[in-house]
């Protein structure tokens, strides 16, 4: 298993300023909002709850799952070799910028809340 270790002065995958993840990629707004509110770093990568919601997104892991399943958000599986059960993460940046792309204030069928 290659396990990942951030760089120097580079917090979680975040800079200092918030805009930037350690790839280079920029933040969705969701996630600038929640780094500016929120005391600490954010993760890259999260693991689904096993009971409730996920603090950072308010998602089951049921709807986690779903979303990955449909694509719609970035995941990856550590695994060892030969093993059969390995840590599903999903990537948070690609779940608050699902969040995001939403629309505000509608249900599933388009109709207001």
């Amino acid at each position: 298993m290659q396990i990942l270790h951030a760089r120097p002065g580079v917090t979680s995958g975040i800079n200092r300023n918030g805009d930037k993840t350690q790839h280079g990629g920029r933040l969705a707004p969701l996630a600038a909002e929640l780094l500016s509110e929120r005391e600490g770093p954010l993760p890259v990568w999260i693991r689904a709850p096993k009971n409730g919601l996920e603090p950072i997104t308010g998602l089951s892991r049921a709807k986690l799952y779903q979303l990955a399943a449909e694509g719609k958000i970035l995941t990856r599986c550590l695994r060892e070799k030969g093993r059969v059960r390995g840590v599903r993460l999903f990537s948070l940046n690609s779940v608050l910028c699902f969040i995001d792309s939403c629309p505000m204030g509608m249900d599933q069928e388009g109709g207001a809340l």
